[in-house]
């Protein structure tokens, strides 16, 4: 997989301060999404117990973070290009009424999925504190 892809698609859900040319941000974040860098690059050889030496907060903060991109970007640019589609195409085209209803369906998941990943982060730290 392209590296630098890669390595977008992960820091797309964290801002970071401009840097100096040279400068590294050495913090336990850093070192969570260097990880995560080598997770998605995974060629079969990549040991997830590498997540074990992280805080719970880091890895829960992550998966709010990816349901806030997927809920308020991701969904969003989707819904726009098949709108685009709709509009480049006579209505009633078979093909676009197929993705239509697959991403309704999809998005319709994946609300759920976020609803109930909510859920599960309140219980995990009612169990920690």
């Amino acid at each position: 997989m392209d590296h630098l892809l890669v390595k977008q698609q992960v820091l797309q859900r964290y801002q970071f301060p401009s840097l100096k040319d040279g400068e590294m941000e050495s913090d336990q974040n850093s070192d969570f999404i260097a990880t995560l860098i080598k997770a998605f690059e995974d060629d079969g050889n990549f040991k997830y117990s590498e997540f074990d030496k992280f805080p719970l907060e880091i890895i829960i903060d992550y998966i709010r973070r990816t349901h806030r991109l997927y809920l308020n970007k991701s969904l969003q640019e989707i819904e726009q290009s098949i709108a685009l589609l709709n509009d480049a195409y006579s209505i009633g085209h078979p093909l676009l009424e197929m993705l239509n209803e697959f991403f309704l369906d999809y998005k319709t998941e994946l609300v759920l999925h976020v609803k109930e990943g909510r859920s599960a982060v309140v219980a995990l730290h009612s169990l920690f504190e």
